[in-house]
């Protein structure tokens, strides 16, 4: 009777160490061979944010796409996430990107936060605007440290400053809409900031100083205004609007013209957007 007991117990106990691992089964695992990011703009550039509190670096709720290649092309890998920015740590929120050797990998970022990234042709709020502002980083690390990267900007940037011409219009006239028409002939409606208007657009070359640049609407007018390519932006690919460079136009905005003066960029500014040179309007 006493063995049939103690046998009895036994079957008992092994029962309950094996429900035990059962339930350690089913218990969250952590990846051992995640990978932990950092990333930031080079050289804490202005992104494109703007208003009174332009951010300089990623802000919350930002999100990056991350792709390991280190045995294949970004667009072909499977091994990708994308993280989002808390303000302080970037976490994997969809995806997986794990360490395919014990060695060094290397790694691809893109913001925003996809591989097939179209220029938006509404950027007419900041956030808009942002959202335009393609970024991409390449890293490498050695296996299980922080793969850490540097963001640089592949769109151009461009501004005008607008004065109306009063002699030709009334105090209640007024710009309802500006366009930049791309070297690819889409048409981006700018972000309005008092008399700044800003857009995104893709770099390099336009073919011919036939292209219309600019289209400003006036008092809703169904015909804008229109003003060609300036000629310095035209010509061959590896020139004209050079990705990460922001470009500056004077445009005086007549009656039946409008008048546009570039103002030069300074290629000594250290990283990210180029700045362009500072002039107050008169």
């Amino acid at each position: 009777m006493r063995r049939k007991i103690t046998n009895a117990a036994i079957a008992l106990l092994t029962l309950g160490f094996a429900a035990c691992s059962q339930e350690e089964d089913f218990a969250p695992q952590i990846d051992s061979d995640a990978v932990r990011i950092s990333a930031t703009i080079a050289n804490l550039a202005t992104r494109v944010t703007y208003g009174d509190e332009g951010a300089t670096d990623f802000v919350s709720d930002d999100e990056i796409l991350v792709v390991n290649t280190h045995s294949a092309e970004a667009a072909n890998s499977e091994n990708r996430a994308v993280f989002a920015y808390d303000g302080t740590n970037w976490t994997a929120t969809s995806g997986k990107l794990l360490w395919e050797e014990k060695t060094t990998n290397t790694f691809e970022a893109y913001y925003p936060a996809t591989l097939d990234y179209t220029l938006p042709t509404d950027q007419s709020t900041s956030d808009k605007l942002a959202a335009a502002d393609r970024m991409e980083a390449q890293a490498e690390a050695d296996f299980d440290t922080e793969v850490q990267f540097e963001f640089e900007h592949v769109m151009a940037k461009v501004t005008f400053r607008i004065t109306i011409i009063g002699t030709e219009f009334t105090a209640t006239d007024k710009i309802t809409a500006l366009k930049v028409v791309t070297n690819d002939g889409i048409e981006v409606i700018t972000y309005a900031n008092g008399n700044s208007y800003t857009a995104i657009i893709t770099p390099y070359w336009y073919t011919s100083a036939d292209e219309t640049f600019v289209k400003v609407y006036m008092n809703n007018d169904e015909e804008p205004l229109t003003v060609k390519v300036p000629a310095d932006f035209v010509g061959e690919e590896g020139g004209g609007f050079l990705p990460g460079t922001h470009y500056t136009f004077y445009l005086k905005v007549g009656k039946n013209k409008l008048t546009l003066t570039p103002v030069g960029t300074d290629t000594d500014f250290p990283g990210g957007w180029k700045n362009d040179s500072e002039v107050d309007l008169k």
